[in-house]
């Protein structure tokens, strides 16, 4: 879970999918953004309300992917880290 990560995000080019890794986390590291549910998108509420639990690979397009502009903690029904890849 590198935050350097970022940069490969950031390269791809409107339409190009690009990955979140999703793992449910008990701990919020210092530094790292926590951002609501509710504060998501639609589609990017849709695609974390089907996590299962176990670490997730979620290929979407970039323009949805721009809303982790960082890793970050999700508050859903647990704390969520969604790392960019």
């Amino acid at each position: 879970m590198a935050s350097n990560s970022t940069s490969s995000l950031r390269s791809a080019s409107a339409g190009e999918s690009a990955a979140l890794i999703v793992t449910r986390t008990e701990t919020v590291p210092a530094g790292v953004p926590v951002r609501s549910f509710d504060e998501l998108s639609d589609t990017a509420q849709g695609l974390l309300a089907e996590f299962d639990g176990h670490e997730k690979v979620i290929r979407m397009t970039s323009d949805v992917a721009e809303e982790f502009t960082e890793d970050t903690v999700v508050v859903f029904t647990d704390y969520f880290r969604v790392d960019v890849a």
